[in-house]
């Protein structure tokens, strides 16, 4: 259920930063913290790993480093560090990300500081070659505009929460480590009655995903997508989606593997959706049809 409070004042606007990082990747994430320590009062650096965490220092914010001692995934990291942050707002951004509009950033935080309704804000995504990819893109179709807009969904790595209602909504479902955890999270936050908005102003640089995807990327990829249906679609909407992604999966893969991927995503997920099954309404389903996100797509 929602809670809203009386919007807070935005001189005393507060704003972290959640950064996940494992070893290997020192270089980007010391250019990411260079790029954000100017607009937050503090990062929290979320070490994804079991060995020991890199030291890490800033002139103009405080750092704090925490560590589970383990790979606690994407959606779970994102969560333990949430748990470290007071502040008003949290931004999610991945370690090899560069923010690059440092006032438009923190003039988006006071608005959406007085937008209650609002529980997260995205931002646009560019590669080096300066173009948006397709999965950078939190609207299903292509779209040639990039005004701003409330959105169905969002982009985990590049995103601003209402942490007090990240954490009411549930925060990231931990099972979901490879992906869709945005879209499970916004599906709950519609049904709850909260929006999303895409701020194009707001730049984020993030390197450009690689074109081969293994065998095991689209078993991870499709398997969380059926937990998510699971989840929070009713049964015919849930065979919409789900037969739709199949007729891509079959594109993507041979048929026989397709389906062998089907078997074992069925399998994970009634393992792990026992006990949370709330299909989002049908109020929900509408929205999300004006927002050009429909649920069964």
């Amino acid at each position: 259920m929602k809670s809203l409070k009386t919007p807070r004042n935005v001189a005393s606007l507060t704003v972290d930063a959640v950064i996940l990082s494992i070893p290997g990747r020192e270089i980007q994430l010391k250019q990411c913290i260079e790029s954000v320590e100017q607009v937050v009062d503090k990062i929290i650096l979320v070490w994804n790993s079991d060995s020991e965490p890199p030291v890490v220092s800033s002139d103009s914010c405080d750092i704090e480093i925490h560590s589970a001692f383990c790979n606690l995934g994407v959606s779970e990291g994102r969560n333990y560090g949430t748990q470290f942050s007071n502040a008003d707002l949290v931004l999610f951004i991945d370690d090899d990300a560069l923010l690059k509009t440092e006032p438009q950033f923190r003039t988006r935080c006071e608005k959406m500081l007085l937008d209650q309704q609002c529980v997260i804000t995205t931002f646009k995504v560019m590669n080096e070659s300066q173009l948006v990819e397709r999965h950078h893109d939190p609207r299903l179709f292509k779209f040639k505009s990039y005004k701003p807009c409330y959105v169905g969904t969002f982009l985990g790595g590049a995103c601003l929460v209402r942490r007090e209602q990240f954490l009411i909504n549930g925060g990231f479902y931990a099972e979901l480590t490879y992906g869709m955890e945005e879209w499970d999270f916004s599906l709950r936050a519609h049904d709850n009655g909260y929006r999303i908005f895409f701020d194009t102003s707001v730049i984020l640089f993030h390197p450009a995903r690689k074109g081969h995807f293994s065998e095991q990327y689209w078993a991870n990829i499709f398997t969380n997508r059926m937990i998510v249906a699971d989840r929070n679609l009713g049964l015919l909407s849930k065979t919409l989606h789900l037969s739709f992604r199949f007729i891509l999966l079959a594109k993507a893969l041979r048929l026989p593997t397709a389906f062998s991927v089907l078997l074992f995503a069925r399998k994970q997920s009634e393992r792990v959706t026992k006990l949370y099954r709330k299909p989002i309404s049908f109020r929900t389903h509408l929205t999300l049809l004006k927002l050009r996100r429909p649920a069964f797509l």
